[in-house]
This record gives structure tokens, sequence and C-alpha cells, in this order.
């Protein structure tokens, strides 16, 4: 401005403008981390894993045009479950300190899971049967176990809880010696996985001991000897016993120690009780035998 011959000048403004980097990420800082054998499948959880690092981190879906946002946090890692199968497509936006994006898309394959798993379960002297559920046995049975899940590609694997491989086919014979839970798991070709489990029970078996000794004197039974033997029966609770010898003789709701005649022939006597463990429905008998 000038006035009356004098010039003003205003001094210089001078503004810094910084322009930030956005992140610099590739494919390769989104990656997918699957529960299902490094395969993402339907109704299972899929992780995904972003490079970490940066300030904040938005999760979503997109059909390549409409961006869905599910997660928003400083996290780097999101979990999603995908419930139809098909290929789709996810993204990760990475934000820096500044602010600046940069956005990444992944595509996912997503596979059909194996159909449900049946098991059944069949054996003699077997109790309380359910059907992809529970079977109880006497201790010292044995239960054949059956699994099927449509697919003609499936494997199969066997498993107790303390992680002991059983067998990889669809059928197994097991005689376990205490309650065991016995999982099936049942692998498509395209490595997803469904699993069940089974129940077999175990009634415990009392541990019987039966002994033989003559009523008077200490010699060995002679044939025609007019002498009486005692038997003797230890390790159950219970009051009532079933007796019965080789020779077809037979004694039923007796106690624990009863006299015989002596043999007038080499014999063996067997005793039988039910388990003391019994369960409702169930028949167990312990037996134990002493020859004389």
């Amino acid at each position: 401005h000038t006035s009356n011959d004098i010039t003003c000048e205003s001094a210089p403004v001078t503004h810094v403008v910084n322009v930030a980097g956005v992140p610099q990420v590739g494919v390769a800082d989104v990656k997918v981390v699957s529960s299902q054998n490094g395969q993402a499948c339907i109704n299972t959880p899929i992780e995904f894993a972003a490079t970490a690092g940066y300030t904040k981190y938005v999760f979503g879906k997109t059909d390549g045009t409409i961006y869905t946002p599910m997660q928003e946090s400083d996290l780097n890692t999101w979990n999603t479950i995908q419930t139809v199968e098909g290929t789709w497509m996810y993204y990760c936006d990475f934000y820096n300190a500044a602010g600046c994006r940069t956005r990444q898309t992944i595509t996912v394959k997503v596979n059909q899971l194996p159909d449900a798993i049946t098991i059944s379960a069949a054996g003699t002297d077997t109790y309380n049967y359910v059907a992809n559920k529970e079977i109880t046995i006497c201790e010292g049975g044995s239960v054949r176990l059956t699994a099927d899940a449509s697919g003609d590609d499936n494997t199969y694997s066997w498993k107790d809880t303390d992680g002991k491989v059983w067998g990889t086919q669809k059928e197994i014979d097991v005689a376990p010696t205490f309650t065991t839970e016995y999982q099936m798991i049942v692998t498509n070709a395209s490595g997803c996985q469904v699993t069940g489990k089974f129940t077999v029970k175990v009634i415990p078996m009392d541990k019987l001991t039966v002994t033989a000794n003559k009523v008077t004197g200490t010699y060995a039974i002679c044939q025609g000897s007019t002498d009486k033997v005692a038997l003797r029966v230890e390790g159950s609770s219970s009051s009532y016993y079933d007796w019965h010898s080789s020779l077809g003789e037979r004694l039923t709701n007796q106690p624990s120690s009863i006299v015989i005649p002596a043999p007038t022939q080499d014999v063996e006597w067997f005793v039988s009780v039910t388990s003391s463990a019994n369960a409702n429905g169930t028949n167990c008998k312990s037996i134990a035998s002493v020859k004389i």
C-alpha cells in the first residue's frame, strides 16, 4: 500500500506441510490361521492375523465394492465364522500414527465340513446302550465301536482322552478296564474335520479268591473218605453266592463259606457273585474257582 510516497510491504508467511507416508503393506501382511488342519471351514472360527506394529486395524468383509467393517481396534488379530461354503473376500485397513491408511484384501476359500458322525456300539454282555453317546460293559468285556460320516474321501482316527490313537478305520474293538471316552475325528478331502465322542462305561468286578480246606485232619483227601471240605470265598461284600462244580453239582444263594462232602474224584468248584459295583440294568458277575 502506498500513501504520500510511503511504501509498506508485508513480511512473507511460510507454511510447512509435512506429508506422512502411508503404511507399506502387501499380501503377506494379512494371513489366515485356521483351527481346521490349515483349512478354512464353515461353522468353524477363522482367524486373521496382520503384521504387528501399526496404530489401528480395521478388519471386515467385502464383495469387492462394499467394505463392511467388523472389528476396529489396536488388535492385529480377528476371528470370524462363515456359515456358507464358497470363496469370500476379507480386508484389513492398516493405520499408522499419522492416521494414514493402507487397505489390503485377502481371498479365503471356505470348505464344507464332513457330515455329522454317527457312532454305534455292539458286543456281548453289554448294557444301557445309547447311540452316539455310551454303552456299559462288565470289566473284562469288550465292545466294537463303529463310526460313519458320509463321503468317500474321509479319513478316520480314534483317540482316547489320553491322546492314544486306537485306530484309523471306521471300526475298532476295545476292552477298557475303566470307564473311557473315545473320540472319533473324521477329516474330509478338504482337510475339514468333525469330531464325535462315545463313552464306554465299565462296571468293575469283585476280585474273588476261593480256598478249599479239610474240615478235620491235615492230610490229602483219599478216595472213599468221609471227610468234609470247607470252601470259602473272599473279595466281595455280597451276602449270597452261587456255587457249582465241574461235576454238575449246584448250590445257589449260599453264604461265603460252605461245607461239602469230600469228592470221590478230582473236581473244580466255581463261585460267582453279582458285582457289588453293579449298576441298574446290568448283570456283571465275578467268577473264581478252586480245584480239589
